[in-house]
């Protein structure tokens, strides 16, 4: 791929593009916000304040944006700039629906698409150890592997249009809950009196084993370094995990009364947003269980 398009330099995107320093491709890069320009690292990355460069000049067109409503307000007001066979990665986490208007609006005009969210917050996309979680056309996947490989440590093709995004909503559900869980345990662990540098030595190791205890434990000095060193700064943010969880409720269609840990969890992470702690890391929902 000559050239790589990447809208949207956030905290993931930054980072995520920053990776594609490593590439032999010549880097775009187009965010709303001019002032993050001056912080790139630039060996072979540009930046534009026309985001019509983009999808006029680049052979691959990367995403990261905050939710379905941006998505679709970028990708479709520009589709119709880009060239027949560019290919679109949308690497947000955002709607089902969303997703596959998407993948339509590229069909309709020759036009590749996958969507690729991902896993592993701020440190993951950092360290270029993300996973991704592929929905689309399988020879399409594999032409994009290799920028996925410069970004992460793991890319994994799901299935068809949309399913990326599915695997994503059901990962995050998994996490919320399990976090809630960790943190509930903690909480008995400190009534009993108990070591918590032990609490974590076993779990990390015995049958409850799991990445929030294992690589994201909420205790500050205990486990790899986490949020709960930095006095829970995000890495994912609990409006984020509140914006996910919604999505997972969306995509249950007939209702989610059949999730009902979604739902309580849900609203544990609302109230979090209520007190005023929606921009601190999910994880500090062990405090607040």
């Amino acid at each position: 791929m000559k050239k790589i398009g990447f809208i949207g330099l956030g905290n993931m995107g930054f980072e995520m593009i920053q990776n594609l320093n490593n590439s032999s491709s010549d880097i775009i890069g187009y965010d709303i916000n001019k002032d993050i320009y001056q912080s790139l690292n630039a060996k072979n990355i540009k930046t534009t304040n026309n985001i019509e460069e983009i999808f006029k000049n680049c052979e691959v067109i990367i995403t990261m944006l905050p939710d379905g409503e941006a998505v679709n307000k970028v990708i479709s007001g520009n589709i119709n700039y880009a060239s027949e066979e560019s290919i679109i990665v949308d690497c947000s986490t955002i709607d089902i629906e969303t997703t596959k208007h998407i993948h339509n609006s590229a069909k309709k005009l020759n036009l590749l698409s996958l969507d690729a969210p991902v896993s592993g917050g701020v440190s993951g996309a950092k360290s270029a150890t993300l996973t991704f979680m592929v929905g689309g056309d399988k020879a399409t996947y594999n032409l994009v592997l290799p920028i996925f490989n410069l970004m992460g440590n793991k890319a994994i093709y799901c299935g068809e249009d949309g399913s990326g995004q599915a695997v994503k909503i059901c990962n995050n559900l998994i996490l919320a809950i399990s976090m809630i869980g960790v943190g509930e345990a903690i909480s008995l662990a400190k009534k009993l009196n108990l070591d918590l540098k032990k609490l974590y030595e076993v779990t990390s190791t015995s049958s409850a084993s799991c990445w929030a205890i294992n690589n994201y434990f909420p205790v500050s000095g205990i486990g790899p370094v986490s949020p709960a060193d930095k006095n829970f700064t995000a890495g994912f943010s609990t409006d984020l995990m509140k914006k996910d969880l919604s999505l997972a409720v969306d995509a249950s269609k007939n209702g989610s009364e059949f999730l009902s840990f979604l739902e309580q969890a849900l609203e544990k992470y609302k109230k979090m947003s209520e007190i005023g702690k929606g921009k601190n890391d999910f994880s500090e929902i062990v405090n607040n269980v």
